[in-house]
């Protein structure tokens, strides 16, 4: 898939963006998938009416120190994901990344938009496949990891285009953590308030089934850990 765009940040960092089409899915996972869990349910049709960008890879850590400047990421990590970041974190380096750019506006994707951009087409278990060997040639998971998160783009895209979707680090989505209704949506941005924020794509300590595409894991919005990091959406407007 083409169409990929380009922002450079200071120190001519780049961050690519993906365009990923409008279009519908079915969100969430049946009971008979392997690993499945009663959160992913309700299976039920999305539909994204508009287009958007999703950053190719997770924020990295040049990129966040080029915008944000407050690590000094060492030369040997510097495409290593951001990790160590919280939901309200996210919303900081969004915030710089919208004073730099003032060509339309930037977000964490809503949980929809991930799972939409994650799965491009596909249905099962992962992007791309059913299988754990599968898993390992996306994916930076607890059977090939070491323990630790691993540069960006190394394994194999989805069919997107998209790097890192699965294992690596989790990514940040905007929406509070809540059941899924049972009805259709449209471009549905989750519950209006709650207590935690969604996370999504499982990390590098993770087994496989906490890598699936369906798979949902949340944490309170000042939470910090060695596995959360996040991507970015970029819109042509904040009306879509």
């Amino acid at each position: 898939m083409s169409d990929r765009l380009m922002l450079t940040l200071k120190g001519h960092i780049p961050l690519s963006f993906q365009e990923i089409p409008a279009g519908a899915f079915c969100m969430g996972s049946p009971e008979t998938e392997a690993g499945h869990e009663a959160e992913e349910a309700p299976q039920r049709r999305i539909m994204l009416t508009r287009d958007f960008r999703m950053s190719v890879t997770p924020i990295t850590r040049a990129q966040w120190a080029a915008l944000v400047g407050d690590i000094s990421p060492r030369a040997m990590d510097t495409e290593v994901p951001m990790t160590d970041v919280s939901w309200m974190d996210a919303q900081r380096f969004i915030a710089k990344l919208a004073e730099a750019f003032s060509d339309g506006y930037f977000r964490l994707p809503t949980e929809a938009e991930w799972e939409y951009a994650c799965r491009a087409g596909s249905s099962g278990l992962f992007s791309d496949g059913e299988t754990e060997a599968d898993l390992a040639r996306l994916a930076w998971y607890s059977g090939n990891s070491g323990g630790q998160p691993h540069p960006v783009g190394k394994k194999a895209t989805n069919a997107w285009g998209l790097y890192d979707m699965h294992g690596n680090v989790f990514e940040w989505c905007q929406d509070w953590d809540g059941p899924y209704p049972s009805n259709e949506q449209t471009d549905p941005d989750g519950p209006l308030n709650g207590e935690k924020r969604i996370l999504r794509g499982g990390c590098f300590k993770c087994p496989p089934p906490y890598c699936r595409s369906a798979n949902r894991y949340s944490a309170l919005p000042d939470d910090r850990a060695q596995n959360f990091g996040f991507r970015v959406v970029w819109i042509k407007s904040k009306n879509g």
